[in-house]
């Protein structure tokens, strides 16, 4: 295609070379632009804020320990059919489907109920 139809949809022929855009000079600082603040001295007596000591908490605060927590299971047998023992592995959602034999449904109900 000529490079006139590129001009005309405001694109660039390939054969023309890019350049890249230049990018805005950034104004460095000069020295006569730079404000200085200046320090306010701060008495302790004129400070507004206070200090407070940990004596000064309530004395009716008290630590309370966290309670222990405990796991109820539900109860199963291995002398269970299969598909009770499934619908409790399934309960507690462990990784075992219809395909999972006995055994293996058994074994991960132990593993998941050890206490």
């Amino acid at each position: 295609m000529p490079a006139t139809l590129y001009n005309l949809v405001n694109r660039q022929h390939p054969s023309i070379p890019t350049t890249p855009p230049e990018e805005p000079a950034v104004p460095e600082a000069k020295v006569e632009d730079v404000v200085e603040i200046a320090a306010i001295p701060v008495s302790e007596s004129s400070s507004s804020f206070e200090t407070v000591e940990e004596s000064s908490a309530p004395a009716s605060v008290k630590e309370v320990s966290a309670p222990e927590l405990t796991v109820s299971y539900p109860s199963w047998d291995a002398a269970w059919s299969k598909s009770q023992l499934l619908a409790v592995a399934q309960s507690l959602n462990l990784q075992v489907t219809s395909i999972s034999t006995k055994a293996e449904i058994i074994s991960a109900l132990t593993i998941a109920t050890k206490s």
